[in-house]
């Protein structure tokens, strides 16, 4: 099921999120019981009744502008190393996605709803939500998206609620508030520097 809300955060809130200056390349942790220490942590604990069920806790990353939009899925992104599978045994049920900045234009949020993708089949039940500053939007984590190109200056977060953390991130707990790498991105820039 796809949700969206929109004028999700109070005015102050936003602004504050907006003027925040935090590591945009890594992926942040925030364990369900943890204070926050900041306006990305207080968007993140506000999603937590969303979450449903006694979750640990979340990770949370700014999405950068892709080269290439490739379709994927959270849970494969997150929790596959070195093209081996570490799902957890009670996997997160739903990506919420925050709009920071709209673009000028494009960047709508392709999601497929029971298809895989391929270069033969992307039509049948193809959901785009436009990128609106200010809206939350979830969905299942398994769904395979992607971000249609845009001009100007998209910005959105994404957080996942976990129940069980993948064991490629170690242990992270309800109270913890860590930073984290990229898996996939690290990766990617492997595969592109050995040709």
């Amino acid at each position: 099921m796809i949700n969206i809300i929109d004028n999700f955060l109070e005015d102050e809130h936003y602004t504050r999120l907006t003027e925040e200056h935090l590591e945009y390349g890594r992926v942040h942790w925030f364990g369900r019981k943890s204070k926050p220490r900041n306006a990305l942590h207080e968007l993140i604990h506000k999603t937590i009744p969303l979450a449903g069920g006694r979750v640990t806790g979340a990770t949370a990353w700014y999405n950068i502008r892709p080269i290439n939009p490739q379709w994927h899925n959270d849970i494969d992104s997150y929790c596959t190393q070195n093209g081996v599978a570490y799902y957890p045994s009670r996997q997160p049920q739903h990506t919420y996605i925050y709009y920071v900045k709209s673009p000028e234009s494009g960047g709508e949020l392709e999601l497929l709803e029971d298809k895989k993708p391929d270069s033969r089949q992307e039509q049948g039940n193809k959901y785009v939500i436009e990128p609106l500053q200010n809206r939350l939007l979830s969905f299942p984590c398994n769904i395979p998206h992607r971000v249609k190109e845009y001009k100007g200056n998209r910005v959105s977060i994404g957080i996942i609620w976990w129940f069980d953390v993948p064991v490629i991130y170690g242990k992270l707990g309800v109270q913890d508030i860590k930073t984290l790498s990229r898996v996939w991105e690290l990766e990617d820039a492997e595969k592109i520097k050995k040709g």
